[in-house]
Formats: C-alpha cells, structure tokens, sequence
C-alpha cells in the first residue's frame, strides 16, 4: 500500500474514531440512559487509545510537510 493510500484510510480511521469518542463523551458527561452503560466507558478508553495511535501514524506519515511548513527557517 502506498502512502497516500494509507494516509487517506489513516485519516478515515481517525475522523470515524473522534466522532466515537466525542459520543461516548456525551453519553458520559449528560448521564444518557444507556442499557449496558459499562460498554460505553470500556468503549471509551479503548478508543481513546485508537484515536492516539491513529493520531501519531497520523502525523508520522505526514511528518515532511511539518516539517517543510513549520520546522524549517524562513528565507530572507
């Protein structure tokens, strides 16, 4: 699989596991009767530490235009 392929499901994971992780946040945070409210909070932390790892390949496939765009002094 190529990079921009791997990217492009990197970033598809990675949208689809915050949006998880912002559910489970307001299912907690609102006290929304849930039947099995246990599943939420495993839910919760287990995706959170999805989100994490798809965040660093995240940011590792894209580390050259970080650093190219931020990292690198400007020219006079």
């Amino acid at each position: 699989m190529n990079k921009m392929k791997l990217l492009k499901l990197v970033n598809l994971l990675l949208i689809t596991s915050f949006l998880v992780q912002g559910a489970t946040i307001i299912v907690m945070l609102f006290h929304i009767k849930f039947p099995h409210v246990q599943v939420v909070f495993k839910t919760h932390v287990n995706n959170g530490l999805v989100l994490v790892c798809l965040a660093l390949t995240h940011i590792t496939l894209n580390w050259s235009w970080i650093r190219t765009t931020y990292l690198t002094k400007a020219s006079k």
